[in-house]
């Protein structure tokens, strides 16, 4: 698997969940923009079983339009993000645990099977 080609966005995320509340309030639009532009790359990366993902730094300040390593830093390692992603600060890169991912594909897998389940046609 070459991870993840798609990734469900929950409508009412913004309203039912807290940490998206939270990374809102502290760091606006801009910020929410970049947390789903973050789950986006780390969605790219996710083969479905790995536990963590390794990203560099410069990929990352490229990637989320961060002009320099302390802002991308005080985004990363910000109270708001850490409940959700989980970043640890290693030499010049960022190691992100997955399970945000793992729970997400787990959630979307059983909705999948019961609506499969429920709207195969039965053979007489």
């Amino acid at each position: 698997m070459a991870g993840m080609v798609w990734l469900k966005y929950y409508t009412g995320v913004l309203e039912e969940s807290d940490e998206v509340q939270e990374i809102l309030e502290e760091h606006g639009f801009e910020g929410c923009g970049r947390y789903w532009a973050l789950l986006g790359i780390l969605g790219k990366k996710f083969n479905g079983e790995n536990e963590t993902i390794l990203l560099p730094n410069r990929f990352l300040r490229s990637c989320l339009r961060f002009r320099s390593r302390l802002k991308l830093r005080s985004y990363l390692l910000s109270s708001s993000l850490q409940p959700v992603f989980k970043v640890i600060e290693k030499d010049n890169d960022y190691l992100f645990d997955t399970s945000i991912l793992l729970e997400l594909k787990s959630r979307d897998f059983k909705i999948a099977r019961d609506t499969r389940s429920s709207r195969a046609h039965k053979i007489k």
